[in-house]
């Protein structure tokens, strides 16, 4: 199997609006959804915005991130599966007190 790699967002602008329009272009979704991973990545300093992608298309985000003024790295993963940032995935499942996790 060919190395996968994910794309980190280090530097996070406090332009809301920048950010917005830099993940609405590389994720092509829509308004709200970017708002939300932006509103994310500001609250947390950064974070993963893709994962299990090939070297090629990672290296494409990062140039995109970059024309916004945005600093990204590549780095191997071990997500086998594309994916995106999502936010909501934490707030969808909790632990139990005896430590099971469960949809919330």
């Amino acid at each position: 199997m060919p190395a996968l790699y994910q794309v980190d967002v280090k530097d996070v602008p406090a332009d809301h609006a920048v950010l917005t329009k830099a993940l609405r272009v590389i994720g092509k979704m829509p308004l709200q959804r970017s708002a939300e991973i932006a509103t994310f990545l500001q609250a947390n300093g950064g974070g993963t915005v893709a994962a299990g992608i090939e070297r090629s298309v990672a290296d494409h985000i990062v140039g995109e991130l970059g024309k916004a003024s945005l600093k990204a790295t590549v780095s191997e993963t071990s997500v086998s599966t594309p994916m995106t940032c999502s936010p909501e995935a934490a707030e969808s499942f909790r632990w139990t007190s005896t430590r099971q996790l469960v949809s919330g």
